[in-house]
């Protein structure tokens, strides 16, 4: 059980920086770095929502 919380945040976090990096690239064809910024903090917040829910989950749970 932990190891597979361990490789979802491995693969999350693989996830993220790949999206970081997408996301830079289209930003230097020109779309806006402010909107691109947002996205990426609005996902690293979603994603920080999500492991303290699961993380209660799995408190109450023991």
């Amino acid at each position: 059980m932990e190891n597979d919380k361990k490789n979802r945040d491995l693969k999350l976090e693989a996830f993220l920086a790949r999206e970081s990096a997408r996301r830079k690239r289209a930003s230097s064809l020109s779309e806006s770095s402010k909107a691109v910024e947002k996205d990426l903090e609005r996902l690293v917040e979603e994603e920080r929502i999500r492991r303290i829910a699961e993380e209660d989950e799995q408190s109450k749970k023991r």
